[in-house]
């Protein structure tokens, strides 16, 4: 059995391909509360179609592709983690500065978004990496200590690590990570250099706040739906729908929560493709 299941606002979609290469279709109503509900529900449908209960169905499925709405809705609907940012002492305005572009660049009353990171909870510490990787100020660890103990009392429910040229060296986004741990503090971390491994503090810093604010929520309704599914005797790893086309184990979807965000279309995409392959079909009739 290949199962894939999708979440909708309103339908929770179930597509399963038997050991024949026949397709099975069920449609459960969605459970905003706790989105794992409407998956279970929609695999009893189909295990109570296919003439098995839940346990049989789930122990001979081969493979599990889950595709969900979950982290781009938290971004949407600005319902994401409270957030702390560390950076660069005289960076933490990075998020709002931006690059100095708008939508509109010659629409000077145009506001720019507000930021996920509120300014005091933006805090600057001594380090400085230099382009080639090399550090000219190493990393304040004390500053470190402080910025933590200060966003831990303010309840921060995740946190963003954004430094200079962290992509050339991650020596400090690193430590800090390592300082979080030794301070005791279980909270949802994104180091920019593992989220985007790319030339400017901009990006990196934004798709960490991004990464950070979905995170935890996505984290929640992920080992929920992992838990009910291997309760009920599924075997294989659960690969959740990126927005790059492809799919990962859901560990690895909890670390890197932003590459969940339009997944949705992403799927639908590769399906296009794929099918129109089969058809032989070329770009000049789509």
């Amino acid at each position: 059995m290949r199962i894939s299941v999708d979440i909708g606002g309103t339908f929770t979609d179930v597509v399963c391909i038997d050991e024949r290469g026949e397709l099975h279709i069920r449609k459960a109503l969605s459970t905003p509360a706790d989105q794992s509900l409407g998956v279970v529900d929609g695999l009893t449908g189909l295990a109570e179609e296919l003439g098995l209960n839940l346990e049989r169905l789930l122990a001979a499925t081969t493979l599990f592709i889950h595709g969900t709405t979950v982290a781009t809705n938290l971004l949407i609907e600005r319902k994401g983690a409270r957030l702390g940012l560390i950076t660069t002492a005289g960076f933490r305005d990075v998020l709002e500065l931006r690059e100095g572009t708008k939508a509109d660049r010659y629409n000077l009353r145009e506001p720019y978004l507000q930021p996920l990171v509120r300014r005091p909870l933006r805090i600057g510490v001594p380090e400085r990496v230099r382009w080639d990787g090399s550090v000219q100020t190493p990393l304040d660890e004390a500053a470190v200590n402080a910025a933590i103990a200060q966003l831990k009392a303010a309840n921060i429910e995740a946190l963003v690590v954004g430094f200079l040229n962290a992509h050339r060296n991650p020596a400090h986004e690193l430590r800090v990570r390592e300082l979080v741990a030794r301070a005791g503090w279980d909270v949802y971390v994104s180091l920019s250099h593992e989220i985007l491994a790319q030339e400017g503090e901009y990006d990196r810093i934004s798709t960490g706040a991004v990464n950070s604010y979905v995170g935890p929520g996505l984290r929640r309704y992920l080992n929920n739906l992992v838990e009910r599914l291997r309760g009920a005797g599924l075997k294989v790893p659960v690969m959740a729908m990126q927005s790059t086309g492809g799919v990962l184990p859901v560990d690895l979807v909890i670390k890197h929560a932003v590459g969940s965000l339009t997944s949705g279309p992403a799927g639908g995409a590769m399906a296009g493709g794929y099918f129109a392959q089969r058809g032989e079909i070329g770009r000049a009739h789509v």
